[in-house]
C-alpha cells in the first residue's frame, strides 16, 4: 500500500537554473499551490519483495501553470525507491501557488513513503504486479499469516491481466492443488497461457506436459520445441532437459554437441541433477570426451548439496586420481561455483 504525505515537509528558497522567475516559499504566498491530480508510484519490485519501506525526500518546484519542474531527490532510505518516487511526483499536477492575483512558481519538498501495511486488505489492489507479489506473500507467510487460498485469489487476479508470473504460479497451484481443488487441465491452461508470453519456467512446464502426455496427447517434438523455446530464456531444467532429448534424439535429430552446451549451462546454473549427469558424460566419454578431472568437478559441486549419487561416484573416481589432479579438479570447482548464475530452475 502506498501512503503519500501531500504536505510540506521543509520549505527553502532556491534559484532554479535558468528559471526566469524565483520560486517562492509557500509563507510567501497567499495560497500555496493545491494538488489536482496524482500519480501514485510502484512499489520498486525489489524493495517490496524483501519487504522493505522506504522513503524518498522530493524537491521541485510548481510552476505558474502548476506544473511540477525540476523534481529531485534530497534525502531517501534507500536509493532503489528514487526513481519510482521521481517518476510519479515528475506528473504531479497543481492548482498553481498564488501572490495576490497573479499565478506564481513554487518551490516545494514532499516525502513520498512507501510502506507495506500487512492488513492490506488484497481487494484495495489492481495493479497486477503488486497482486502477484501479494500473492507471493500470503503463499510464503511473509508479513501476514500464510494463506494459500488468498494467494491463489491474488495469483488469479493478477493472472486475468496477463501478469505471466501469476499465470506459471496459477498453473502450479492448479496442477498441484494448492489453495484450489487440484485441476491439471486448467494448471496445463494457464502455463500455456503464460509460455506463449515467453515466460520460461511456463514454457518448461508446457513442454513436460506433452513429453508425457497427461494433460495433451504426446508429442515428443512438441516437448522439444518448448524446452528450446525455454533454454532461449536460460532456465535450467530445460536445458537440462533439453540436453537429454538431443543426446537420445527423441523427438529431434541427436547433436552431441549441443547436448553438451545445453548440460552445462544448466550445470553452471547449479542444477544439481545436470551437474550429476554431466560428471557420468564425462565419465564415461557420452557426447563430450572423457575427463576425469571434469567428472570430479561436477560430482564434486553436486556433493556439496548433499546429492548421495554424486558422493557415491566422488568417492569411487577418487581413487583414480592423483594428487595433482585432484588439486586442478578442487580449483576448477571453486571458480565455477564462484561465478554460479542466480537464474531460476
Amino acid at each position: 500500500m502506498l501512503l503519500l504525505s501531500q504536505g510540506m515537509k521543509r520549505i527553502y528558497v532556491i534559484l532554479v537554473a535558468l528559471a526566469v522567475l524565483l520560486p517562492m516559499s509557500a509563507a510567501e504566498l497567499d495560497s500555496v499551490p493545491v494538488l489536482t491530480f496524482q500519480v501514485l508510484p510502484k512499489y520498486p519490485l525489489e524493495m517490496y519483495q524483501k519487504g522493505s519501506p522506504g522513503e524518498v525526500v522530493v524537491d521541485f518546484v510548481v510552476d505558474a501553470k502548476g506544473y511540477v519542474r525540476n523534481p529531485y531527490a534530497v534525502k531517501w532510505s534507500h536509493p532503489g525507491f528514487i526513481p519510482a518516487a521521481l517518476g510519479a511526483v515528475s506528473q504531479w499536477q497543481f492548482k498553481p501557488g498564488m501572490k495576490g492575483d497573479r499565478p506564481v512558481n513554487t518551490h516545494m519538498q514532499v516525502p513520498v513513503i512507501f510502506t507495506l501495511d500487512p492488513d492490506l486488505d488484497p481487494g484495495q489492489v489492481t495493479e497486477p504486479e503488486m497482486l502477484y507479489n501479494l500473492g507471493v506473500w500470503f503463499m510464503t507467510g511473509t508479513g501476514r499469516p500464510k494463506s494459500e487460498e488468498k494467494a491463489f485469489a491474488c495469483y488469479r487476479r493478477s493472472a486475468e491481466q496477463n501478469f505471466a508470473q501469476a499465470e506459471y504460479a496459477l498453473g502450479l497451484m492448479y496442477a498441484n492443488g494448492r489453495g484450489v481443488p487440484k485441476d491439471p487441465a486448467e494448471g496445463f491452461r494457464w502455463f500455456l497461457k503464460a509460455g506463449e508470453a515467453k515466460f520460461g519456467p511456463a514454457q518448461c512446464e508446457v513442454g513436460m506436459a506433452y513429453a508425457t502426455g497427461e494433460e495433451v496427447p504426446k508429442d515428443l517434438a512438441a516437448a522439444v520445441a518448448w524446452y528450446r523455446k525455454s533454454a532461449k530464456q536460460k532456465f535450467a531444467r530445460a536445458q537440462y532437459l533439453l540436453a537429454i532429448h538431443l543426446d537420445t534424439g527423441a523427438g529431434t535429430p541427436i547433436d552431441l554437441k549441443e547436448a553438451a552446451k545445453q548440460l552445462e549451462a544448466a550445470a553452471r546454473q547449479n542444477l544439481v541433477a545436470a551437474q550429476v549427469l554431466l560428471g557420468q558424460w564425462y565419465c564415461v566419454g557420452e557426447a563430450v570426451p572423457k575427463d576425469m578431472v571434469r567428472a570430479h568437478v561436477w560430482w564434486s559441486l553436486a556433493a556439496f548439496t548433499g546429492n548421495g549419487t554424486a558422493k557415491e561416484n566422488l568417492a569411487q573416481i577418487e581413487r583414480e586420481l592423483s594428487s595433482a589432479q585432484k588439486a586442478d579438479a578442487i580449483k576448477l570447482a571453486a571458480a565455477i561455483s564462484a561465478a554460479f548464475q542466480a537464474t531460476p530452475q
